[in-house]
């Protein structure tokens, strides 16, 4: 992105090409911000293999915002984010990440 412009994520891939357990613990989350504070999209994968989170609408990210991801125990995978970008005026800094849970 450029300074003048923000990212609205209409879907991420979630590319599983490590998973020695499933269940409880064995996840990849996606979170709003850099720290890994608020989750907004979580995917228990069953196998390896890639697997497609919708957001509708989208989900915006403003200008210097970012969003975060962690792995679970025994996974090992690529996360990609698909959308478009947008004026950096048509998302606000203060704009909130809805939870699609």
């Amino acid at each position: 992105m450029t300074a003048n412009t923000a990212f609205i994520v209409k879907e991420a891939v979630i590319d599983t090409f490590v998973l020695t357990n499933v269940g409880i613990g064995h996840d990849v989350e996606l979170f709003e911000g850099a720290g890994c504070k608020a989750a907004f999209a979580d995917v228990n994968p069953p196998t390896v293999g890639a697997a497609t989170i919708s957001f509708g609408a989208g989900i915006a990210i403003a200008r210097g915002q970012a969003i975060s991801y962690g792995l679970g125990d025994s996974i090992s995978a690529e996360i990609f984010l698909y959308g478009y970008k947008v004026p950096a005026a048509d998302v606000p800094a203060s704009t909130l990440v809805a939870t699609v849970r």
